[in-house]
Order: structure tokens, then C-alpha cells, then sequence
């Protein structure tokens, strides 16, 4: 009886080790669904930007687009439409002006899925593109490091803010 008993305890403890493994299989895929680059911000591009750039927003931005993260921290991508002058005032004392080749890559959106753009994310693209960086970490009520890349010619921002 006891050799049965043994035999049955094995068995048990092997069952316990594979539920215990598929349990943690599980655990780690819904973590990984449910990670940061799966998080996208609950706020409006219209928030993105007033917590960003400007409160209240000036009425001379249109078609302002936007996506991004606001977990624990801001990774956050704008395109609007602005004139030269709103570029010139805020860019003017915080920003610096960049080679566009050297700040690209901070214009990579972290996914394809991030892109809910009309038309696409192309900041590639801009021909002819004014770049700037930050100085310092700046913001409304979110601070971070900000890029932008000015298209003059078509009057586009494409934005990228990015902080703890």
C-alpha cells in the first residue's frame, strides 16, 4: 500500500510542477499583452498637446493628430499644422537647432500599431525640414525632452515628447 501511496504522490507533484509551469507560461504572455509598448494614452491629442506644448491650445493649430504612452511616464508623437511664427516663438529660448539626420530616429514610432495617422507617420520624408531639440526638460504639466521637425513648406510639425 504504501509503494501505491508513492506512486500516487509522484504523480501528484509531477501535476503540480506542470500546472505550476503552464500557470507561469500564462502569467508571462499577459504580461507581455499588457506591457507599456501595449499601453496607449487615454488622453486626446488636444490634452497631448496642452500638457506638452501649450495650454490653452492656439487656435492657429489644426489637424492635430496624435498617439503615444502616458505610463509611468510620456512617450508621446503629435503632427499638426502650425504657422512659421508659432514655431519661431516657441522654439526660440528652450530649443536648439539640430541636424534632422541626427535626431530622426527620435520620430520612430514604437510600432506599426502606433500609427493612426491620416495620412501615415512620414517625417522620413520632409524634404526640406527645420529640426529642433530641447535644451532643457520642458512641458506644461508633463516635462520631458521635445523634437521637432518643421516642414515649412507644407507648414507641418511632426512632435516627439518624451519623460519620466
Amino acid at each position: 500500500m504504501n509503494g501505491s501511496k508513492r506512486i500516487s504522490q509522484k504523480r501528484n507533484n509531477k501535476t503540480c510542477q506542470v500546472s505550476f509551469i503552464v500557470l507561469i507560461a500564462v502569467s508571462f504572455s499577459l504580461l507581455a499583452c499588457f506591457s507599456p509598448l501595449h499601453i496607449r494614452s487615454g488622453n486626446t491629442p488636444e490634452e497631448m498637446f496642452e500638457a506638452l506644448i501649450q495650454s490653452p491650445m492656439p487656435e492657429e493649430i489644426g489637424n492635430l493628430q496624435g498617439t503615444g504612452d502616458t505610463w509611468q511616464g510620456h512617450n508621446i508623437y503629435l503632427r499638426f499644422h502650425a504657422p512659421s511664427v508659432f514655431v519661431e516663438n516657441y522654439t526660440e529660448s528652450k530649443f536648439k537647432q539640430a541636424t534632422c539626420e541626427d535626431i530622426l530616429h527620435r520620430f520612430e514610432l514604437p510600432s506599426p500599431d502606433y500609427d493612426i495617422f491620416e495620412p501615415p507617420w512620414s517625417p522620413q520624408s520632409v524634404g526640406q525640414a527645420n529640426c529642433y531639440q530641447s535644451l532643457e526638460w520642458i512641458g506644461v504639466s508633463w516635462i520631458g525632452e521635445q523634437y521637432f521637425l518643421h516642414d515649412e513648406a507644407a507648414g507641418l510639425i511632426y512632435f516627439h515628447g518624451i519623460g519620466p
